[in-house]
């Protein structure tokens, strides 16, 4: 459904993202686990069209992507819950939802926001307050919903449990995999990788830019480079994975 092959990207001298190579499937939730500077809001970025590709593919449904402007990569339903949640705090939580729907020409919007509602019940008892006003597992809820309201086929998420509480996280992954069920297919970025990969179908670990690991979840959640550097003491130092591996080989 969605393929990246071989994707750079850099900022003048610097490399973002050096070998960025992936593949999302239909129905499908894929996590995509790494330190600090990795390249994982890059990536997401360059599927968005936020960033320019300087080589590499980005094929959605077989057709090439790569250098859309972002409104035109959204038309194609690949819609991104950017990091921080990025809402506008000083309209309300409706009109926020409404704003997601901003490339759409129909009548149903009506309908979308109430199965918003129906996905977040908290969002339906503020919808008139100011979205600065929410908390901040409440803010994550309404940028995940303002993405829905572009009826994504192409869900992509960075960092949706920074600094949530435990279990705002745990109902943020549950209605993730709910949506997953429903039909969306999700690529998250994460921190967390403990949970990420407990609900993930898919795991990526991507290092220095680069893609090191992949297959399914559970493997790599029993992976022991990956337990060293992200689910384990290491984790807590911030330790990256590719010191790890070198010292394996």
């Amino acid at each position: 459904m969605l393929l990246l092959e071989a994707v750079r990207v850099c900022y003048g001298a610097v490399v973002g993202l050096e070998d960025g190579s992936l593949r999302l499937n239909d129905r499908e939730l894929v996590c995509l686990i790494g330190a600090n500077g990795a390249g994982k809001s890059t990536l997401l970025n360059a599927i968005s069209g936020v960033v320019p590709v300087a080589s590499g593919h980005i094929l959605f449904d077989g057709e090439s992507i790569g250098g859309l402007r972002p409104e035109r990569v959204v038309r194609r339903r690949i819609v991104q819950v950017p990091e921080g949640r990025q809402i506008f705090v000083r309209m309300s939580v409706e009109e926020n939802l409404l704003l997601g729907a901003y490339v759409r020409r129909n009548e149903e919007l009506g309908q979308d926001i109430d199965r918003v509602y129906s996905l977040f019940p908290r969002l339906l008892e503020r919808r008139t307050q100011y979205a600065g006003l929410l908390s901040g597992g409440e803010q994550q809820m309404l940028a995940i919903g303002r993405a829905l309201m572009a009826r994504p086929r192409v869900l992509l998420l960075d960092e949706p449990s920074m600094g949530l509480a435990p279990l705002i996280v745990e109902e943020i992954f549950a209605t993730l995999r709910q949506l997953r069920e429903q039909g969306i297919s999700i690529l998250l970025v994460e921190q967390n990788a403990r949970a990420a990969l407990r609900f993930s179908d898919r795991a990526y670990v991507l290092t220095h830019g680069r893609v090191e690991l992949e297959g399914p979840a559970a493997e790599i959640a029993k992976n022991e480079h990956v337990r060293e550097a992200f689910l384990g003491k290491a984790a807590a130092s911030g330790r990256a994975l590719a010191p790890v591996l070198k010292s394996r080989k």
